[in-house]
């Protein structure tokens, strides 16, 4: 017994040595050792010094840092780059290159003196993996909070992209990304957006083009139009072995638990987007599962997937975000581009303003609502409460056996005698 208590003492004691903690303040007077009482002036500085190993930790002092490149910096363990606590860190601009295994937390990112770039504030490239961006507040311009009030010609001058990941097992979670043209694109494999919000665009709130990623619990608000593109709340194309759009397939991609809502401003505003929902126009896309997201956009492409493999499409709320309307959104499955034609296609318990189904699919599916008046059906849907009516034919009228064990908002299901239509479930 006492050889255990000493032998697990030891091995605690052990680990705990090997992570430390590394200090960053840019007020600091000379490069220093990295100790909180004679801090590193630079994270570059902090590396350079090659006294960080997997695990530790980069604790970042208040301050405007600049344009951040990290490069070459490979670790079997993450090591967290982090602001201190309580602290407003700032960066113009944060690019990670040939590294791997590094989280970044808690930084705010935004040019000093934006100009319209292709570039996005903050990257990864294609040969870093295991990086994860958790927490940044990512804008424009620091005032990106007043996007409502921009002219045409403020957005255009502001025309600048918010996230682009590439590489494996990269993410962005628990950030804000705001009065930006792209928000958050992700290019490689098994990529993660997760519980971000993107609040004023005009591009596309979202895309992920890699196989095996995940894409949920976000939040999308406020479409512009500013050029000729067509925004979506999320997109997604397979890209073959010619770069081609539309030539190969994209594999075991997942959207869960989202909200895209078109716009929360004044109706007239001049600059209001008609929003396409979920676009996945050019397949292939297998084992591709759509589930549990609210949509309410004016665009026909609530949920649209051109050429789908092995998908569901479950228990989802598409909405038209002005009114009634027997046409749009919907929720369509078409061929590819090609011709191939979709195949072993579910569409169950959603509820949607009109379906484009072809007949072998539309055969198969199962407990969909058409309805005409969004507010007949839902609590108060122009007011964000997309739940179900007493009385509206969606509680307890889905399928359980298909539909996923939670709701969008994490309620299990079901909570009656079946599970609901659409994405929420209520008791």
């Amino acid at each position: 017994m006492v050889f255990r208590f000493f032998f697990i003492f030891f091995f605690a004691m052990a680990f705990s040595a090997q992570a430390k903690d590394f200090f960053v303040d840019t007020a600091a007077k000379g490069q220093g050792s990295g100790s909180e009482q004679a801090p590193f002036k630079s994270i570059k500085g902090a590396f350079a010094s090659q006294s960080i190993s997997g695990g530790d930790r980069v604790i970042v002092s208040r301050g405007n840092y600049g344009k951040l490149v990290l490069q070459n910096l490979r670790f079997t363990k993450p090591v967290e780059i982090i602001a201190a606590d309580g602290a407003e860190v700032h960066f113009e601009s944060i690019n990670i290159l040939k590294s791997s295994h590094l989280t970044l937390r808690g930084f705010q990112v935004w040019p000093s003196n934006p100009k319209p770039t292709h570039a996005s504030l903050v990257q990864s490239s294609g040969d870093s993996s295991d990086i994860l961006f958790d927490r940044f507040d990512v804008r424009a311009v620091k005032d990106a909070g007043k996007y409502m009030s921009w002219s045409k010609a403020q957005w255009r001058k502001l025309k600048v992209s918010g996230v682009l990941i590439r590489g494996r097992r990269n993410g962005v979670t628990n950030s804000q990304v705001s009065g930006v043209y792209m928000g958050i694109a992700a290019m490689g494999s098994q990529a993660r957006i997760v519980n971000n919000k993107i609040i004023g665009f005009s591009g596309d709130a979202m895309r992920s083009l890699g196989n095996n990623s995940l894409v949920a619990e976000n939040f999308v608000q406020d479409c512009f139009q500013i050029d000729g593109n067509h925004a979506d709340g999320f997109q997604s194309w397979s890209v073959g072995k010619d770069r081609k759009p539309g030539t190969g397939t994209v594999s075991g991609l997942t959207i869960e638990k989202n909200f895209f809502f078109e716009w929360n401003g004044k109706a007239n505003h001049p600059l209001r987007c008609s929003l396409q929902g979920i676009g996945l126009f050019d397949g292939m896309f297998k084992d591709l599962r759509i589930e549990n997201n609210v949509v309410s956009v004016t665009a026909y492409h609530g949920i649209t997937v051109s050429g789908a493999l092995n998908t569901s499409i479950i228990n989802n709320t598409v909405v038209n975000a002005k009114g009634p309307s027997r046409d749009s959104p919907w929720i369509g499955v078409f061929f590819h581009k090609n011709g191939t034609r979709p195949d072993q296609v579910l569409v169950a318990n959603n509820v949607a303003m009109a379906y484009r189904l072809p007949r072998f699919i539309e055969k198969n599916a199962k407990n969909n609502l058409t309805i005409f008046s969004p507010a007949k059906y839902l609590t108060a849907p122009f007011k964000g409460d997309f739940r179900p009516r007493n009385g509206s034919g969606l509680i307890d009228r889905a399928d359980s056996r298909l539909a996923p064990q939670t709701d969008i908002l994490g309620t299990p299901r079901p909570m009656g005698a079946r599970a609901d239509v659409g994405a929420f479930e209520v008791q």
